[in-house]
């Protein structure tokens, strides 16, 4: 699912019209089954599954608030304590996606930092997290699509691009 989302970010942009393609649908119908009409009715109703207990529906919340409607801050704002509080590993790495989203092309330094420190640090964070923050460094800088899902789909962590990650880590913080 990440890299699908990962390699339409720059062809839509999560700045403009939303679009949802049928394998969206598909996903989220997985995700969710009888509940996806509840969670498409409205932002608001979407948001309010960000805290059931069951991660699947999280995370159809997640991918939903981020597809469906425009990012905002509140979004982002809820992404970044889903990327560090939530349970399952799943829900972490797509939250720490959506959060890069959220910031996408800004190159914002505190997003940036938070993600390059979740790249590097194996011993508090799964692969999976580790992944997302990598490729959400992508996202931040607004990299060409291409280019990132190269950088992505190489072996983690042995083909990382440690200088890249160095450069969202100030030398002085």
């Amino acid at each position: 699912m990440a890299d699908n989302e990962a390699g339409r970010d720059r062809q839509e942009g999560t700045r403009g019209a939303p679009i949802i393609l049928p394998e969206d649908l598909l996903m989220w119908e997985k995700l969710a089954g009888d509940r996806l009409p509840e969670l498409m009715e409205s932002r608001e109703g979407a948001a309010r599954f960000l805290q059931d207990s069951d991660w699947r529906l999280r995370l159809c919340a997640l991918s939903l608030l981020k597809r469906k409607w425009r990012p905002d801050a509140a979004l982002a704002e809820t992404s970044e304590k889903l990327a560090f509080a939530d349970p399952h590993p799943q829900v972490r790495g797509v939250a720490l996606h959506t959060l890069a989203c959220c910031f996408q092309g800004t190159d914002d330094p505190r997003i940036g930092k938070l993600l390059a420190d979740i790249v590097v640090d194996e011993r508090r964070y799964d692969e999976q997290s580790r992944r997302s923050a990598y490729s959400g460094l992508f996202i931040l800088r607004d990299i060409d699509v291409s280019e990132r899902l190269r950088a992505i789909k190489k072996r983690f962590p042995e083909d990382v691009d440690w200088e890249f990650v160095a450069s969202f880590r100030p030398t002085n913080a």
